[in-house]
């Protein structure tokens, strides 16, 4: 007779978790709504994606749900991120199938609402840093422009110097002399 039921103690070392008691939080609409409530009210999108700031505002985002009495939280900060990119995908899937649909217009919950401004705000964030990014790299170009001309002139030789400054003469009006006939 085989053994069906799995003691405590094997569940603690399947799962790796601390305590005796294995918490599995089941994600219900008022969880999201909340859990979408605390992003909006963060400045997780003020942060570089894959930056430990960013890292730091998702745990904080933990911690504070965790402290929510109802609906109660039992989330670490990977477990948020996951969800909310889940969340994302999911209503971006059903604008997609909205648009598909012909005369369909359902009501939007507040759910909805709030995964709509929070993908507004990761959208205006990636292009902001993508903006950002462009900038740096003009300016690490014209920087790397600017030292490769230094080394150059270091480099160079004093007839290859009086050769460039007489061209630069020569490319530059002269200015007439007035002499007082004496």
């Amino acid at each position: 007779m085989e053994k069906n039921t799995i003691s405590a103690k094997e569940l603690k070392e399947k799962e790796g978790s601390k305590s005796g008691v294995c918490f599995i939080m089941k994600w219900t609409n008022e969880h999201d709504v909340e859990f979408c409530k605390e992003v909006i009210a963060s400045k997780l999108f003020e942060t570089k994606k894959r930056s430990a700031e960013r890292a730091q505002v998702w745990e904080a985002i933990a911690k504070k749900l965790e402290r929510v009495e109802y609906p109660k939280f039992k989330v670490e900060q990977c477990s948020v991120r996951d969800r909310l990119k889940k969340l994302i995908k999911q209503v971006r899937k059903k604008e997609n199938d909205k648009r598909r649909a012909s005369g369909i217009s359902p009501e939007l919950t507040e759910l909805d609402t709030l995964l709509e401004e929070i993908s507004e705000k990761e959208e205006a964030s990636e292009t902001l840093a993508a903006d950002m990014g462009e900038r740096e790299k003009r300016r690490l170009e014209e920087d790397h422009m600017a030292r490769q001309e230094m080394r150059k002139r270091a480099m160079e030789t004093l007839s290859e110097t009086e050769k460039r400054n007489t061209k630069i003469d020569q490319d530059s009006p002269k200015r007439k002399v007035k002499t007082k006939g004496w």
